[in-house]
């Protein structure tokens, strides 16, 4: 394991990138690539680019940017900075990173805000590992957000086919109980409810239905998109006094608060699946 020292801090260095130019690879490492993306099947190799050029096209063909798998890649908070965990992910271009099972260490500034990202820079064709205050622009894999309190906000986006998958939907069921309808301000523990995800990997949360004790409910709509980095609304009702289910996202977390024009305690039920 190497240990450096830079602009950046001190890196542990537990992590692989692949296909950089000028490297050498050998079929372990292009078989194990591809393992990652695909099952087995007939695929066209682009046979007028280099080698490195080619796999790299074929990743960015096949898969999009992130994560290769739920839980990779996952950060946690260190006493200096934060470590990332095993897992491999992909950039925009097809290059791929892929951390090994030890982890790798970076440091971040006491009391600042940072994000954590691998950045894949062309110009010096290497892949690089940063905790930066600005938001990173380029080709990069973010991973998270560390607050100034020392809070991490899991910012991973997940690898998805470019292909049509012949696999099933990929869904998470479950249920949220507050005990009251709060006026619309209100966001405390008897009208709101903080649900953690099982990963970041969903894009859309749809509501079924709503059990409740007295206050009439039907729907107006019943999905909500999660890549909307503001609190949405669904409207239970058609009656004057308005009935609301609030959502924000943030990291893995669902805020899930129930509000109305007058309060009312009322234990009611929502049944919700991630997709």
């Amino acid at each position: 394991m190497k240990i450096l020292c830079g602009r950046k801090g001190l890196i542990i260095l537990g992590y692989k990138s692949s296909f950089l130019d000028n490297a050498t690879y050998g079929a372990d490492d292009v078989s194990a690539i591809f393992s990652r993306l695909m099952s087995s099947g007939v695929l066209a190799y682009p046979e007028n680019l280099t080698v490195a050029q080619s796999l790299d096209e074929l990743n960015a063909q096949t898969v999009s940017s992130g994560v290769s798998e739920y839980g990779g890649l996952a950060v946690t908070k260190t006493e200096t900075g934060v470590k990332i965990g095993e897992g491999a992910g992909f950039f925009e271009s097809g290059i791929c990173v892929e951390v090994d099972s030890d982890g790798v260490e970076i440091e971040t500034i006491s009391g600042a805000a940072v994000y954590v990202y691998f950045a894949y820079e062309k110009d010096f064709n290497r892949v690089e590992l940063y905790a930066a205050e600005e938001l990173p622009e380029g080709d990069v894999l973010m991973l998270a957000q560390v607050d100034a309190e020392g809070t991490v906000i899991d910012m991973r986006n997940y690898a998805s086919a470019k292909i049509v998958p012949n696999t099933a939907n990929v869904y998470h069921d479950f249920t949220v109980t507050n005990t009251m309808f709060s006026k619309h301000t209100i966001r405390d523990d008897t009208n709101t409810t903080y649900y953690e995800m099982p990963h970041n990997g969903f894009r859309y949360l749809l509501l079924h239905k709503v059990v409740t004790e007295s206050v009439a409910i039907l729907p107006y709509e019943h999905i909500l998109d999660l890549t909307v980095e503001e609190e949405q609304s669904i409207r239970l009702n058609t009656s004057s006094t308005t009935t609301y289910m609030r959502v924000l996202k943030t990291g893995t977390t669902l805020r899930i608060a129930s509000t109305r024009t007058t309060a009312t305690h009322d234990t009611h039920t929502y049944y919700l699946t991630l997709v």
